[in-house]
């Protein structure tokens, strides 16, 4: 139609670019159940036509909001949501006081990050997962995003979020030996973190320092802080940039040895080995250890030493890149001298605090080495909020992501984890 605006042929070409890979994806369901239930051609042709005709219903139930859904990408994001936050000397911020240390975290788009939001609202969350599902994909595999912020959706509580998710159909994953503070919320959904609101989480990728970790992690903001709070994200393509190469090299040589100490129920009311491996069974516990390749030690009053070791790096499975892939700072004990439960108790011996690590070789990490570390991923953060309703998609190989301490208000934002990795 040749008064079509520029804008509008635009729109128009998103929409028909939208449809083709819902349609495609389809296309794959519908030959993949056909191979499934071909025993039903021959069995019983009638259940087979019954089949097919429901998931034609389905699928024309699909196309409507298909078609009716409209995306729009976001060239820059408001001021709002990428505020200026002062870092330096921080209070329950690790390795704040150091001079390396930015005074205030740079506030940018990054190349990696995209922002999109629907223009449009439709009542039935669990299709818009489904039908955002092929658009996410084609997002981080043909645009090579590690980043996408979803605004708009009709999200405002857990059960909208469970069902986003499940609509998406992103294969789910436990967090069992997971080392956060954090509880499940229902069968798909965790709390982000239930550390004390004053205390700064330092930017990490998740469960990097264990043998299997998700390669997608969803947060989804319910309500915000009144004051701070702020989910500042780091992209490790710029870490392995701007690192000390000789730190990566003993890195690489020695690895990294991961010591837990975790304690029974009955004496913290902090992380126990009960909620890190999801039993009360220590004979169940230690068969997960085994599995996971930990070694342990119990103590006389019910607690239990975990150690273990594991490479510094992965090497992503399609593109063979290199990563930077450890907790070698967010499970180093500087970071809970940092903690607020451990005011006052800053000389403890690393072994007392809940996680600690040092190369592979039993060596303590150097503490230069340390602050090189948290230096360079704190002044490559991007300055990220998330307001009520948003959802944050992340490559955990490529983007780290964190949380800024906060008070008043009640923040909740809580999470999923999805496509499980073993290295």
């Amino acid at each position: 139609q040749t008064n079509l605006t520029s804008e509008r042929f635009i729109e128009r070409i998103h929409s028909l670019l939208h449809c083709f890979y819902f349609y495609s994806s389809l296309l794959q369901d519908f030959w993949k159940n056909m191979l499934k239930f071909k025993w039903l051609l021959r069995a019983d042709g009638p259940k087979c036509a019954r089949f097919y005709s429901a998931k034609v219903g389905r699928i024309l139930k699909n196309s409507k909001v298909a078609s009716s859904m409209h995306i729009n990408e976001l060239k820059s994001i408001d001021q709002s949501q990428q505020p200026i936050i002062e870092c330096r000397d921080k209070k329950y911020l690790a390795g704040s006081t150091s001079k390396n240390f930015p005074k205030t975290l740079p506030i940018y788009l990054h190349n990696e990050f995209k922002a999109i939001e629907l223009s449009n609202q439709h009542n039935n969350i669990l299709d818009i997962g489904a039908n955002l599902r092929p658009i996410l994909d084609d997002i981080f595999n043909h645009e090579n995003k590690s980043a996408v912020l979803i605004k708009n959706l009709p999200i405002t509580k857990t059960d909208h979020f469970h069902d986003f998710m499940k609509g998406c159909d992103y294969q789910p994953m436990t967090y069992e030996s997971g080392s956060a503070y954090r509880a499940s919320v229902n069968d798909l959904v965790y709390s982000a973190s239930d550390e004390p609101p004053e205390f700064s989480i330092e930017p990490h990728n998740e469960m990097s320092y264990l043998s299997q970790f998700p390669q997608k992690i969803i947060f989804c903001c319910l309500s915000k802080a009144s004051f701070g709070g702020e989910s500042p994200i780091v992209f490790n393509r710029d870490l392995i940039k701007q690192l000390d190469s000789n730190i990566f090299d003993k890195f690489r040589t020695k690895g990294i040895r991961y010591s837990r100490n975790l304690k029974h129920q009955n004496n913290t009311n902090y992380i126990t080995w009960q909620n890190t491996f999801f039993t009360d069974n220590k004979k169940e516990a230690e068969n997960k250890m085994e599995n996971q390749g930990f070694e342990w030690k119990w103590k006389s009053n019910g607690d239990v030493t975990i150690w273990y070791q594991l490479p510094a790096f992965f090497t992503q499975p399609h593109s063979g890149e290199e990563i930077w892939f450890n907790q070698a700072t967010a499970n180093h004990c500087t970071y809970y001298k940092s903690h607020p439960m451990f005011e006052g108790k800053e000389d403890l011996p690393p072994s007392e605090y809940p996680y600690h690590c040092c190369y592979g070789d039993g060596e303590e990490i150097e503490d230069d080495v340390i602050d090189h570390i948290r230096s360079v991923m704190w002044r490559n953060a991007m300055s990220l909020a998330l307001f009520p309703g948003d959802v944050l998609i992340l490559d955990n190989l490529l983007c780290q992501h964190s949380r800024i301490g906060y008070e008043g208000g009640e923040r909740k934002v809580v999470v999923f984890l999805g496509e499980p990795i073993n290295r």
